[in-house]
C-alpha cells in the first residue's frame, strides 16, 4: 500500500524512447506506474511495466486523488527536506546530489537502527579520495 523505493534520476525529455530507456534500467516487469495519462508513460511497458493511466483533467487536482497519494507525499517530504535544510543552493548544479541524498533516506526509512551503520560502513569502504576524485560527481549532471 505504499512505495517501497525511490529513484531519483534525469531524464533527457518526456519522450517516449527516454522514458523506455529509463523503465527498463530500473523498474521491475512487476512494477505498476500509475500516472497522470502522459502519453511518454506508455513507454514504461517496454520493461514490462503495467501502465495505469489516471488523466487529472481540469476539474480534480491531482492531490484529491488516491492514486496520486503517495507521489504527492514523496515529493511534499523531498520539497520540505531541501527547503529546511538547504535554503540557499544552486539546485542547477547540485540539485542530483541532493536527490542522491533523499534517495538514500527515503531507501532505508523502514529500517532505521542500520542507517547510520550502513553510511559509516559505506564511508569507511570507500577509502580515501582525493578531492578531484571527490568532484567528479558535479561532472556526471
Amino acid at each position: 500500500g505504499h512505495p517501497v523505493y525511490a529513484i531519483f534520476s534525469r531524464v533527457k525529455t518526456f519522450g517516449k524512447a527516454d522514458v523506455a530507456q529509463w523503465a527498463l534500467k530500473h523498474l521491475a516487469a512487476a512494477s505498476i506506474v500509475v500516472s497522470d495519462g502522459l502519453n511518454c508513460f506508455t513507454a514504461v511497458q517496454a520493461a514490462g511495466a503495467k501502465h495505469e493511466p489516471s488523466v487529472v483533467g481540469t476539474a480534480r487536482k491531482s492531490s484529491a486523488m488516491p492514486c496520486f497519494r503517495w507521489i504527492n507525499t514523496v515529493l511534499s517530504n523531498l520539497k520540505t527536506a531541501t527547503g529546511g535544510t538547504y535554503h540557499a543552493f544552486d539546485f542547477d548544479k547540485y540539485g542530483f546530489l541532493y536527490l542522491a541524498e533523499a534517495q538514500y533516506r527515503f531507501n532505508r526509512r523502514f529500517d532505521l537502527s542500520i542507517i547510520l551503520t550502513r553510511l559509516l560502513y559505506a564511508a569507511v569502504a570507500t577509502g580515501n579520495r582525493t578531492e578531484a576524485w571527490c568532484r567528479l560527481a558535479e561532472d556526471q549532471r
